[in-house]
């Protein structure tokens, strides 16, 4: 094998290690993302551009830990919601604000459509800390410390804020989830 293969194969190796990591983890930034977005849009830019940044910052590496691409979207959603505020306020003088239309979080068959819009509504109704912290630990996986490394925050503080989050659902939820 020449060197030119060499890394020729290095690169396809990278790049389907790339391919097989955003299939196995999108879903879960995608719905981290669309936490901290307006719609479900915005959140599939914001998930894309966090990979092509980290991509870009270094290609020749392996695809990073979770906590990275966690960061790196809560940095691009507080970017581009000063971005979209910007806008907003140039746009106030000519035309109407206009109430913007936000997709469901999770992709549900009919029978189980009411619950997930009571579960959506429920979760839009917590703190955001504690809305953050349940999100990543229940629908993306993670654990108390990734949680914590992701938001630079303790993983006792993740645990609580955890806890008191499950309980204020619970209360909000009530027979819906019994």
């Amino acid at each position: 094998m020449t060197r030119m293969d060499d890394q020729d194969w290095n690169a396809n190796r990278r790049c389907q290690q790339w391919k097989d990591w955003i299939q196995s983890h999108g879903p879960q930034l995608l719905l981290f993302a669309r936490q901290r977005t307006r719609s479900l849009e915005d959140a599939e830019d914001l998930v894309q551009t966090a990979i092509l940044r980290l991509w870009s910052a270094n290609p020749e590496c392996d695809c990073p830990e979770m906590p990275q691409f966690i960061r790196a979207i809560r940095w691009g959603a507080i970017d581009q919601g000063r971005m979209i505020s910007r806008r907003q306020e140039r746009e106030r003088d000519f035309q109407q604000s206009a109430e913007l239309v936000s997709g469901p979080f999770f992709e549900v068959d009919f029978e189980a459509q009411e619950r997930g819009r009571l579960v959506q509504a429920a979760l839009q109704e917590l703190d955001a800390a504690q809305r953050e912290v349940i999100v990543l630990k229940v629908w993306g996986g993670l654990t108390a410390g990734e949680i914590g490394e992701a938001l630079e925050i303790s993983a006792n503080t993740v645990s609580s804020r955890y806890r008191y989050g499950l309980s204020a659902l619970k209360k909000r939820l009530g027979a819906v989830i019994s």
